[in-house]
């Protein structure tokens, strides 16, 4: 078993914009990345570190992450962490691939039907590149 580098709860809502402005005005939270769809939002240093937290319209034909919360889950190996949670029973609910906005990823689902998006980092595409903040 891998131990999870970072979590970001996703929260699934059609108001991207609204929402990112009122975290940065509200709370101080700095854009991370940002490509109209899909809003990262991630905190100054502090007393517990750095956290981050992210917002995402829906989008058609996706397996999960469609309504509510769901969580990313960073991992050393994807794919290892995939082979694992296979092997002990854990619905997939859509297969490892590589994402051109930086990452490899598979969504698995918890007992709650909520969506675990488990992914480590790759290089990102030119076109996503740029929305890259930091």
């Amino acid at each position: 078993m891998q131990p999870i580098e970072y979590i970001v709860p996703m929260v699934v809502t059609d108001q991207i914009a609204a929402t990112r402005d009122f975290y940065r005005r509200h709370f101080d939270l700095k854009v991370s990345f940002d490509c109209e769809w899909y809003v990262a939002l991630r905190s100054r240093p502090g007393a517990h570190g750095v956290f981050e937290i992210a917002f995402r319209s829906p989008r058609p034909g996706e397996a999960c992450c469609t309504q509510g919360l769901s969580f990313g889950l960073q991992v050393k190996d994807a794919d290892a962490e995939l082979a694992r949670l296979r092997s002990e029973g854990v619905t997939i609910v859509k297969d490892i691939q590589d994402n051109p906005w930086g990452d490899r990823s598979f969504v698995a689902q918890d007992p709650n039907g909520l969506g675990l998006y488990v992914f480590h980092a790759i290089e990102a595409t030119p076109e996503f590149r740029q929305y890259a903040k930091e």
